[in-house]
Formats: C-alpha cells, structure tokens, sequence
C-alpha cells in the first residue's frame, strides 16, 4: 500500500513540477543483495540469498549498485526526457514468478 501511495504522490509531483523543469520517477526494487536482504531471505526462506540465483533472471539477485545506476543515469542529461515513471529494477523477476503461478 505505500508503494503505491508513493507512486501516486510521484504522479502528483510530475504535474505541479513540469512547470519547474522537474522531473520525477519513481524505482520500484525487486530483492536486493544488501545485508537486509540475505536476512529477509535466510528468516523467510531458511536459505542463503546466493541459493537463490539459479532460479533468479540472470542467474542473480541485484545488486545495490544496479540501482545506483539506475539512479545516476536519470540524473544525466541522457535520462533528461524520462519522467512520471515507475522503473522496475528487478531483473524481470516480477513478471517470471507471475507466469510461474499462472
């Protein structure tokens, strides 16, 4: 639920800061790699995250710097026309693990 009030205060935010040459986007995180995310894994899943890559896209969890990047790009003049987004960083799990339980 406050993902989604954040992704409708983001929605809010692009159209009073267009005016002001803001852009605004929001990130959307699958798991990460972080100390936070191999204890959510290890008390949820009794595993260790890197048990988990085989069955990850791309034979991975992502990594806080793929994010980072994300974040930097958008920053760049290059990313300057990309607004009023929600931006999965998540490797396409979302869409894997939907299909798998369908």
């Amino acid at each position: 639920m406050a993902k989604e009030a954040m992704e409708g205060i983001a929605k809010m935010l692009v159209k009073k800061e267009r005016s002001s040459n803001i852009r605004i986007n929001t990130i959307a995180l699958g798991l990460v790699e972080t100390e936070m995310g191999r204890r959510l894994v290890k008390t949820s899943l009794g595993k260790e995250i890197k048990e988990l890559y085989p069955d990850m896209p791309f034979d991975s969890v992502h990594q806080p710097s793929d994010v980072g990047n994300l974040r930097v790009f958008l920053c760049l003049k290059k990313g300057g026309y990309i607004s009023s987004h929600t931006i999965y960083v998540d490797g396409g799990a979302n869409e894997v693990f939907t299909d798998a339980h369908n």
